[in-house]
């Protein structure tokens, strides 16, 4: 009887699989006339659409015999093991590959916090071997040099465990066997599509933030967009998937996309992405760039020389060709017509603005037929060649701004930036970790994954914990650490060390912290380089005084706002790093005082003309604060050295004034008197 009723249901799942419902007509008819992020909004909305949930626990029971079920067994996509639809071994416990099936989330659970509908959506969670599953963790796919591949006798993984090799990450990934690259990569963009208006929050999520970019479009980061655009154009649509993707939409009343319409991806992140979608290719006339209504800005010319910009152009199913209409003073194009053929093959056209005198100038470029028509705003600016010069009268803490001037000039703008200084309250989120996970931090020397904490140090050594590679040049090399710590039972004096390494491994920036039997989140404000290569180390510094991490987030800039009350470490420089803006000044140079000692800063300025149109900012003009802390003849300490000074000096002489001997022992002779003022008088004069 028992033999009868398994081959019953063999028999019911093969008509099941025959009758699947294929894609409906005018499934995505939503979606046809759209590009790139408005495009991935209209399928969003058409596979989010009355769908079905199965909970979690009955996948096997439910789905997996009609969606990943092939002659009684189950397709496993990481393992050559062959699993019964109802084999004894479906979650059970495992030491070793073969020894029981579970759900595999494709897409970590972690990511999404274990949420529904995404914890049982057919088309990410998959019937995997256990043992496997386990090995690839939450770690992202990618690709690896060797690695690790789990075996058991015959058994073997069909994937393996190393550090990525793809260009721009350099984490520990776990990489499928090729046949199944295709469907991974189908998976991951139904995700992002599925779950659009969602993915963005997720980036902060256990490991998401080593592939999410925290928006909806493109939603991954690049480095891993180009990986699954690889995988899905090397590995394409297999009939495993057709049958899948009509058997999950049974059952959860959508489908994947991009299975049903390979082409999809392309237009909406990859090669096709300028070009609007439509099913089956029927395209009407169409100019798809520059886009109509769009604005391009030319750039800024100087007076009297020009500024040019390449601006592409590309049609769908023109017969004729297109006309350039350039309007505007002192716009023009480099071509009256673009040919039918060499539109449609993409070409571009060089729109070229000068000016005589400075202004921000407004036109329009058209570009059409009789089929079509595309309209766009150019901007541009012209303003004078101001140049920065070299910095006079440096001091320890001071020095003079110079400029050549501009014409009709109302006024000038100051901006001086100490080095690595970033404006407090400016901040990008990179990392968001708890440390207990299997995250992609590295643990070097003595831990222990303790509940809910990662223990640095035992009773007879250090650990530590190195974050991957850090973007920091956007914020000029600063980042804040929040780290979330508690010291370890009855450990006292607990120190902890935090550090900047750079790409060799070495400490560039530290900052220490005695932490408590609490629970405290502490910041640290730490500079690094200003580049994709520093990393943050965490450690205890002796054994016995044990360090408990429960999370780290980090931030490129100064993220000290985030928390409040917590303690606070100052940037690694003498003195405290400033910034300025002086506005209204109306000479060519202007003597910043108050900066931070001997510390190295740059500085920009721009004009504002009578008009009120601005300048562009001039070239950045380093200066290195000297170890003087005084200019010598400035007398009267306003920063520059001249006639007014002559006057002060003689007041000091004569007792009515005071200023220190460095600055008014102008010939050096170890005194002050009317010597040093003829001195100074010969100064001036020169």
């Amino acid at each position: 009887m028992k033999r009868l009723h398994l081959l019953l249901g063999l028999w019911l799942m093969a008509v099941s699989a025959m009758i699947a419902a294929e894609q409906p007509a005018n499934y995505y008819k939503s979606a046809e006339g759209y590009k790139q992020k408005e495009l991935l909004s209209k399928l969003c909305s058409i596979v989010s659409a009355n769908t079905k949930v199965i909970t979690y626990d009955n996948l096997f029971e439910r789905a997996y015999p009609y969606t990943d079920a092939e002659n009684g067994y189950l397709i496993d996509m990481y393992s050559n093991v062959q699993y019964k639809v109802n084999d004894s071994r479906i979650n059970k416990n495992y030491s070793s590959v073969g020894q029981s099936v579970n759900r595999e989330h494709s897409f970590p659970q972690s990511w999404f916090k274990e949420a529904s509908p995404m914890k049982s959506d057919l088309f990410h969670v998959y019937p995997t071997d256990g043992y496997v599953n386990n090995q690839r963790s939450s770690y992202p796919y990618g690709e690896c040099e060797g690695g690790t591949r789990l075996t058991n006798g015959s058994y073997y993984g069909k994937g393996r465990l190393g550090n990525c090799t793809a260009p721009g990450y350099s984490g520990k990934v776990w990489e499928p066997d090729d046949e199944y690259k295709g469907d991974f990569a189908r998976t991951y963009f139904y995700m992002a599509t599925r779950y659009n208006t969602k993915i963005a929050s997720w980036k902060g999520n256990g490991t998401a933030g080593a592939i999410l970019d925290g928006t909806s479009y493109p939603v991954y980061q690049s480095w891993y967009l180009n990986l699954m655009l690889k995988w899905h154009r090397q590995d394409p649509v297999s009939e495993k998937e057709l049958k899948r993707n009509n058997a999950a939409y049974d059952l959860q009343n959508n489908r994947n996309p991009y299975i049903d319409h390979p082409e999809l991806v392309e237009y909406v992140w990859g090669t096709m992405q300028d070009m609007p979608w439509y099913e089956g290719g029927s395209v009407s006339p169409v100019i798809t760039a520059p886009t109509d209504g769009s604005t391009i800005h030319i750039g800024n010319a100087y007076v009297g020389s020009k500024v040019s910009q390449s601006v592409e152009v590309k049609a769908v199913n023109i017969t004729a060709d297109l006309r350039v209409t350039v309007s505007g003073e002192g716009f023009s194009a480099n071509a009256t017509t673009i040919s039918a053929a060499d539109a449609l093959a993409g070409t571009s056209i060089t729109i070229t603005y000068t000016s005589d005198q400075h202004a921000n100038a407004t036109g329009s470029l058209t570009i059409g037929n009789a089929e079509v028509s595309t309209t766009v705003t150019l901007t541009a600016t012209a303003s004078d060649a101001m140049e920065g010069l070299e910095a006079t009268n440096v001091t320890a803490t001071s020095f003079t701004a110079n400029w050549t001037p501009a014409t009709d000039v109302q006024s000038y703008t100051l901006y001086v930036a100490g080095k690595g200084y970033v404006a407090p309250g400016t901040y990008t989120l990179l990392r968001d970790d708890n440390m207990r996970e299997d995250s992609l931090w590295t643990l070097s020397g003595k831990y222990y994954k303790e509940t809910n904490y990662l223990r640095l140090g035992t009773g007879s050594g250090t650990g530590s914990a190195t974050s991957p590679a850090l973007d920091l040049t956007s914020s000029r090399g600063v980042l804040t650490a929040l780290v979330t710590c508690k010291s370890y039972g009855t450990d006292s004096n607990v120190e902890m060390k935090v550090e900047v390494l750079d790409k060799d491994g070495n400490a560039i920036a530290d900052a220490s912290q005695v932490i408590t039997s609490d629970e405290v989140t502490y910041a640290f404000l730490l500079s690094g380089e200003a580049d994709t290569t520093s990393t943050l180390r965490l450690r205890n510094t002796a054994s016995s005084k044990r360090v408990m991490l429960k999370n780290v987030k980090i931030y490129a800039g100064d993220a000290r706002s985030v928390i409040e009350a917590a303690p606070m470490k100052a940037p690694v420089e003498t003195g405290d790093t400033l910034t300025r803006e002086i506005s209204g000044i109306t000479t060519n140079s202007y003597t910043v005082t108050g900066l931070a000692r001997q510390g190295t800063f740059s500085y920009q300025v721009k004009a504002i003309y009578n008009d009120g149109t601005e300048s562009a900012l001039t070239e950045p003009v380093e200066v290195v604060l000297s170890g003087e802390e005084f200019i010598k003849g400035d007398v009267n300490s306003d920063g520059k050295v001249d006639v007014s000074d002559v006057t002060s000096l003689v007041n000091v002489i004569l007792s009515l004034s005071d200023s220190p001997k460095e600055v008014c022992d102008i010939n050096a002779d170890g005194k002050v008197d009317v010597t040093d003022v003829t001195a100074l008088v010969n100064i001036v004069l020169d």
